[in-house]
């Protein structure tokens, strides 16, 4: 087995590639300031390299492989300096990049190796370019009459041999879409495809509708006994809303990269197609309800069928979508979904995440206004402009996203408008936005809370923003907010109210359940709920039940007798603690569907 060697070191806080001075003989690469590096390498061989400022976390990935065998020791004469040897997992050939990371921050791709093909007749470097077609939502829907060529960032490429249909190599694209491929210099019926995922992370766009097969962008057949200039890789057509989706993707997380440089891009995988569309059933068939990103699953769904709602070129949406995901992995994500409407009095859990991806949707997008299109050719726009405070029937309160994103976007941006004292960069409201990890039951409270706490000297500023949005924030009291979510009941208290579910037909409004939380030392408490007729005076819609949750979520128990009947939790034994407790006015019944109601009640909690 061959060794080679490089070495990598830290410059500014990111990792850089730089020619090693150590190696016994010529480096199989040299990658500073050459951008491509050229050798004799291939998987299995031994390769040793040098690492700078890298702790005992380091990781090492060589096409986005996991490196086997990874061996490191400090140098003795250079204590920050790490000598390690490793082997070259098995990987495609042609230009690959080799990465590190260590003490959560990750080296770039600037700089690749080349592995050859057993036959090492990778000889001939062959430059190109891959773009794709971009739409652009306006006012007026989707404008499929003016569109722009855009660049294929960091995406796998691969050089196919048309007759056999093999692939024989592989690169990557540029930042402008630029690519360098190794081809054999007697090649004659190849083509280059730019692929649907990126080169060195899993993170990729697939056809739900045709196997789950990645889109592909083709170059014209190449003969490379001729005379080759930069060779094209452009689509015009549909296929071009897949790169897109992938290009929202990558520039969310440039963005939160740039404010925390520890923030790490992760695998996930988005199915997209033109036949996806608003209905549910079968995936394979496009049904897949709307567009939705799902961590736990680590998958994302976004519509297409441009007859009722497509997405591919909504980056708003996709952008607001990822953002959920980003608030579920980094953050904190307590939102029970459902739609909602900028009129709309929510619960605050669903008005801070929704106002929460609104604002970092215009944030990404560096844009004040959300639009998403849809009906049909997407001719129908939904649009919103977060520098308006107050927009004609809009709510106001930590219960309206509007309120939310608002405050947010007023943070951030540099406009002075009234009672608009303070501005912040992103990386604070991110790092205030992380630390919602610790907090449960999360709504915008705890977020001011943070930025309080992270920004001290702005806290009346922050107050009186607060207070314009009529969300009576107290920073020096705790709770910090006049009238918190859920609310105090003592214990051997009652507490009186109305719940109605059955008007607006809505699960996720703040008419739709109450929320109340308590302490106690240890023992056993008893919950009971006495129900009576709301103002809907709907004996028929009159079914009220009891939940007890602990901080996290979790169901400890239960009362749902049915209609017209009250409801009691008996003795149930409690450690120290907080607990939380929601009365509620809707079920689901033994055939899948909400049933709504509405009703008086009177909680009573007892300690026995």
């Amino acid at each position: 087995m061959k060794i080679g060697a490089f070495t990598l070191c830290v410059l500014f806080g990111t990792f850089v590639f730089v020619e090693s001075a150590s190696a016994q003989s010529t480096p199989n690469w040299i990658t500073a300031p050459a951008r491509y590096a050229i050798g004799d390498i291939h998987p299995g061989d031994i390769l040793k390299a040098r690492a700078r400022n890298v702790g005992a976390d380091l990781a090492v990935t060589c096409g986005g492989k996991p490196v086997d065998n990874l061996e490191s020791s400090p140098e003795p004469a250079s204590p920050s300096i790490t000598n390690l040897i490793f082997i070259l997992p098995q990987i495609d050939p042609g230009f690959v990049s080799c990465k590190l990371r260590s003490g959560g921050m990750e080296s770039p791709s600037s700089s690749r190796i080349l592995v050859m093909d057993a036959g090492n007749t990778l000889t001939v470097r062959l430059p190109g370019q891959a773009l794709y077609q971009k739409l652009e939502v306006t006012d007026n829907g989707l404008d499929t009459e003016h569109t722009t060529m855009k660049p294929i960032r960091n995406a796998l490429i691969e050089v196919v041999d048309v007759s056999s249909q093999r692939v024989i190599s592989q690169s990557e694209s540029e930042s402008n879409g630029d690519f360098l491929v190794p081809v054999p210099p007697d090649a004659t019926n190849l083509v280059i495809r730019a692929v649907s995922r990126l080169s060195s992370l899993d993170l990729k766009v697939e056809d739900n509708t045709n196997g789950n097969r990645f889109y592909y962008i083709y170059s014209p057949v190449i003969d490379m006994r001729e005379p080759h200039a930069k060779v094209p890789v452009v689509d015009r057509s549909r296929t071009s809303g897949a790169f897109n989706i992938l290009e929202q993707i990558q520039r969310a997380n440039d963005f939160v990269h740039a404010a925390d440089p520890q923030f790490g891009a992760f695998p996930f995988t988005i199915f997209w197609s033109e036949r996806n569309q608003k209905k549910s059933g079968s995936i394979k068939d496009g049904l897949v309800g709307t567009t939705f990103f799902s961590l736990p699953s680590g998958t994302a769904y976004v519509l297409g069928d441009r007859n009722t709602d497509s997405d591919e070129y909504d980056d708003s949406v996709l952008i607001h979508e990822y953002a959920h995901m980003l608030a579920a992995k980094f953050s904190r994500d307590d939102s029970i979904g459902g739609e909602h409407r900028l009129g709309d009095n929510l619960d605050p859990r669903v008005a801070w995440s929704e106002g929460w991806a609104n604002f970092f949707s215009c944030a990404v997008r560096n844009d004040s206004i959300y639009r998403d299109s849809s009906g049909p050719g997407g001719a129908n726009v939904l649009r919103f402009d977060l520098e308006e405070n107050y927009p004609p029937n809009s709510w106001t309160g930590y219960g309206s996203e509007t309120s939310v994103q608002a405050l947010l976007w007023d943070f951030l941006d540099d406009k002075s408008e009234l009672a608009d004292t303070a501005q912040f960069d992103f990386s604070q409201i991110w790092t205030a936005f992380t630390d919602l990890s610790s907090n449960h039951f999360v709504y915008l409270q705890y977020f001011l809370d943070h930025m309080i706490i992270r920004n001290p000297s702005a806290s009346d500023s922050i107050q009186r923003m607060a207070q314009a949005q009529a969300i009576d924030f107290q920073p020096d009291v705790i709770p910090s907010i006049t009238n918190p979510f859920p609310s105090f009941i003592a214990m051997n208290s009652s507490r009186p109210g109305e719940l109605d579910s059955l008007s607006p037909k809505r699960t996720n409004l703040a008419q739709s359940s109450h929320f109340f939380v308590f302490t106690t030392n240890g023992g056993p408490v008893s919950i009971q709920l006495s129900v009576g007729l709301g103002t809907t005076n709907n004996p028929s819609a009159n079914d009220l039940d009891l939940y007890l949750f602990d901080l996290n979520g979790k169901q400890i128990s239960k009362s749902d007798n049915g209609l017209n009947q009250g409801e009691l939790i008996p003795s149930v034994p409690l450690l120290p603690g907080a607990y939380v407790i929601e009365v509620r006015s809707y079920f689901t019944n033994n055939k899948g569907s909400t049933v709504f109601n509405s009703g008086h009640y009177n909680l009573r909690l007892t300690a026995q």
